[in-house]
């Protein structure tokens, strides 16, 4: 996809999801750049199974930049298994008065965040490389950010213990999933109350595309006290036996 035609189909995407606003022109810019990068480095490695230009745009970027809404100014933020850059990126480049840490156990993924960020000069986004469940139990990390985030990464319950340790005290977690699932989104009082977190509050919203439209889940968990010290546990503990 040409730059001119990019643009195009980006204006008409955020327009159909009500954020035109973020669309800036060093924005458009920045995505465009980013979208050359993934098409490029995607080839290579295998970054996202999303590929075609109209999909990046709207099941990427736009997806990612309604994120945006939700997050208080200049908040630390920390995506937890980021894969290649999704929200983080997307995040950084239409918030730069954020501080982001993106996270995930994939080198090549990493690698490629780090590569964006050098060649568009992106100076608020930190990568690194690491599984969530050891990274939590690092006192730089843990107990610190504003927001911890993450999408479509794992079962609810899960990702409620590989994510709220990052969390301070009156923070944040926000779950980025697809169409509600009931039974996927079930995690009682007393097990979020363990994670020293509130219940989730969940709210559901369209991604518009095209003529079409695809349901997305956000749940909001508000951390009310410091991690207790048995999370998070192994992996392996963690999906064997989620918190239900």
């Amino acid at each position: 996809m040409d730059k001119t035609t990019f643009f195009n189909t980006l204006a008409l995407a955020c327009e159909q999801n009500s954020i035109s606003a973020l669309a800036t022109p060093a924005v458009r810019e920045h995505l465009f750049a980013l979208y050359e990068l993934l098409v490029s480095e995607n080839s290579k490695y295998n970054l996202t199974a999303i590929t075609s230009p109209e999909d990046v745009i709207y099941k990427h970027f736009v997806d990612c930049m309604l994120l945006a809404q939700h997050i208080p100014a200049d908040s630390t933020l920390i995506d937890v298994g980021c894969g290649a850059g999704f929200p983080s990126l997307p995040l950084c480049i239409v918030r730069p008065d954020l501080k982001i840490t993106a996270l995930d156990s994939t080198n090549k993924k990493i690698h490629f965040i780090q590569l964006v960020a050098e060649r568009l000069k992106l100076q608020n986004i930190t990568a690194i490389c690491g599984r969530a469940e050891e990274i939590a139990r690092d006192v730089a990390f843990r107990d610190s950010f504003d927001i911890s985030t993450a999408r479509a990464v794992a079962n609810f319950p899960v990702l409620c213990e590989l994510c709220l340790p990052f969390v301070r005290p009156g923070g944040v977690f926000l779950a980025m999933k697809g169409r509600y699932s009931e039974q996927e989104f079930n995690i009682s009082p007393s097990s979020v109350g363990q994670l020293s977190a509130n219940a989730p509050i969940v709210s559901t919203y369209l991604l518009n595309i095209g003529d079409a439209n695809e349901q997305r889940t956000l749940i909001k968990v508000n951390k009310i006290g410091k991690t207790r010290d048995n999370f998070p546990r192994k992996y392996a503990q963690i999906t064997k036996k989620p918190l239900i």
